[in-house]
C-alpha cells in the first residue's frame, strides 16, 4: 500500500475474496479486509473502491466448478442462484455505508468446523 500510495494515484481494489463453498471464511475476510482498508483511509490512503471476487460461483478453467468464490451460490446444472450468508452481511456493509452493524464482530472471528 505505501509503496502504491507514492505513486500518487487512487487505488481500486479490483478482485478479493476466497474459494469457500461453506461460506465459513469469506465473512470473516470481508469484515477484516473492510476494517483494514477502512484504516488505511484513514491514515490517507486514497483508497476509493472495493470490489469482491465474485458476484456468483463461476468456472475456473484449472479447476472446473470445484472452486466456489461467489457471494451467491450458483448450481451450474440449474442456473439457480442462491445467496450466500456472507452476501447479506456484504449488502448490510454496503447498506449502512460502514462497520457499525450489530453483529459484525461475531464475523471478525474465523467460525470453527463442526467435526
Amino acid at each position: 500500500m505505501k509503496r502504491a500510495t507514492r505513486l500518487g494515484k487512487p487505488i481500486y481494489i479490483m478482485e478479493n475474496g476466497v474459494p469457500d463453498a461453506a461460506d465459513r471464511i469469506r465473512p470473516w475476510l470481508i469484515v477484516n479486509v473492510l476494517r483494514e482498508l477502512h484504516g488505511l483511509i484513514e491514515q490517507g490512503h486514497d483508497v476509493r473502491g472495493y470490489l469482491h471476487w465474485t458476484l456468483t460461483d463461476n468456472f475456473e478453467w484449472n479447476e472446473g466448478w470445484k472452486l466456489r468464490f461467489g457471494l451467491v451460490e450458483l448450481d451450474p446444472e440449474t442456473q439457480r442462484r442462491t445467496m450466500r450468508s456472507s452476501a447479506k452481511l456484504f449488502s448490510d456493509i454496503i447498506r449502512v455505508n460502514g462497520l457499525a452493524l450489530p453483529g459484525l464482530d461475531e464475523h471478525a472471528v474465523l467460525a470453527k468446523t463442526t467435526p
